[in-house]
């Protein structure tokens, strides 16, 4: 077509090419391959002739498309079109690879399919594993794959999977598996490469975070946190182990589920789980052994059997099992048998009462006492004499200390007065 607008305008053909499209194909059809261009602005006065277009694109055919199905119709355009096309010109590289002026230069190695811009040589798209205007630059960021477009699996410690495939070299991460990483663990398997089994002593037997292991409702009665693999220990047992052992014999552990001390308890200690101290005036191993003579019947200590409040009378010693020594009594026998006891320093063990008499003068349980009411001697039976103003006699000889009542004479004053008598005779 040749002439100004004016005569475009004016050309009976032009109604029928406004509204054409242009696509790239390696068939004959234009929906296995891409528009490359579509008229939406041209009237008949602007449309160009000739027209150039430029495509970018690769294919082995150039489909010019044109059709009127979607009434109504832009201004200017014919209710039919036909093609009435005079020639359509193709430049490009005779052959692929290659771009710029006269087809010199090599397409970016990376180039899918070796397809670059035949003007500027930007690739038509990449290789696996690369993107870019050219194509040189790597999948990063966890991406691979076409155009970087996949996102990688949970590979180890976070590492960059493949560029191309989105494989894991070396390994995954905790709760996957597969040679991509991204399959979750199965529903009894956790950890790196879910080589771990859930234990059976969950909560929910083998169930368990696919990562940490961690059981879905705790452990089983017996076993510790968090995967349940380990039996209570460090003196606990019970549900998630939270109780403490008693004292079993020789820091042996508990039984882990119920607490039971297999081999018996320590000394002053009872019941199944040996939390519980002697009873019943008992001490020592199995609680077997009795208190010793404890002040005021109080129990003794519960492992070593010592009396915590000192000894009841009559008894000495750490455990209150030992009599008085001779000549000794009382609380931790700490007292002395009186010294006017008949047998001297010889009396109760617990009362401190003489055994048999006193001596003279004494009297008394514990023959402390003096004899009094004017009485001395054994057992003060013998009656004082006429002491002056009736004082008391001596309480073993029973004599008067300051001297005899008018009349009496002799130490003990029991004497009469010596009298001169004179006797008349008729």
């Amino acid at each position: 077509m040749e002439g100004g607008s004016r005569r475009h305008e004016n050309n009976a053909n032009t109604k029928f090419f406004l509204g054409f499209s242009v696509y790239i194909s390696n068939t004959t059809n234009k929906e296995d391959g891409v528009m490359c261009f579509w008229d939406t602005n041209y009237t008949r006065a602007t449309i160009p002739n000739p027209v150039n277009i430029t495509c970018v694109k690769h294919g082995r055919y150039v489909i010019y498309y044109n059709n009127r199905t979607h009434p109504p119709y832009p201004d200017g355009y014919s209710t039919s079109t036909h093609n009435d096309l005079c020639e359509v010109e193709v430049y490009g590289c005779l052959k692929t690879g290659y771009y710029g002026e006269n087809c010199s230069k090599p397409c970016p190695q990376n180039c899918r399919e070796n397809h670059c811009d035949i003007v500027d040589g930007t690739c038509l798209g990449c290789i696996l594993g690369y993107r870019g205007q050219t194509c040189e630059e790597k999948c990063k960021d966890n991406t691979y794959g076409q155009d970087c477009m996949y996102i990688c699996g949970k590979c180890l410690n976070g590492a960059q999977c493949n560029q191309i495939d989105g494989s894991c070299i070396n390994g995954c991460d905790k709760g996957a598996y597969g040679a991509k990483c991204n399959k979750a663990c199965p529903v009894s398997r956790y950890g790196y490469d879910c080589r771990h089994k859930c234990s059976i002593n969950c909560g929910v037997p083998e169930r368990c975070d696919r990562v940490t292991g961690q059981c879905e409702g705790g452990c089983q009665v017996g076993w510790s946190l968090p995967t349940c693999h380990q039996k209570c220990y460090d003196g606990q047992y019970g549900q998630d182990c939270v109780k403490l052992c008693g004292k079993c014999a020789d820091n042996e552990r508990c039984h882990h589920i119920n607490g039971s001390c297999l081999n018996g308890c320590q000394p002053g200690f009872q019941g199944d789980n040996c939390n519980q101290e002697c009873t019943g005036r008992k001490y020592g191993a199995g609680c077997l052994e009795d208190c010793g003579y404890c002040v005021e019947y109080e129990k003794c200590h519960h492992i070593s059997g010592k009396c915590l409040n000192g000894c009841k009378k009559g008894y000495q010693g750490l455990l209150c099992t030992e009599e008085c020594a001779s000549g000794f009594h009382g609380h931790n026998c700490l007292e002395r048998c009186s010294s006017n006891c008949e047998v001297p320093e010889i009396c109760d063990k617990i009362s401190g009462h003489c055994r048999g008499s006193c001596k003279k003068g004494w009297t008394g349980n514990m023959c402390k006492s003096e004899c009094a009411g004017g009485r001395y001697g054994q057992d003060c039976a013998l009656l004082c004499g006429h002491c002056l103003n009736n004082e008391q006699c001596h309480h073993i000889d029973g004599r008067c200390l300051n001297g005899c009542q008018p009349g009496f004479r002799g130490d003990n004053c029991t004497h009469g007065k010596r009298c001169n008598s004179t006797i008349f005779l008729k």
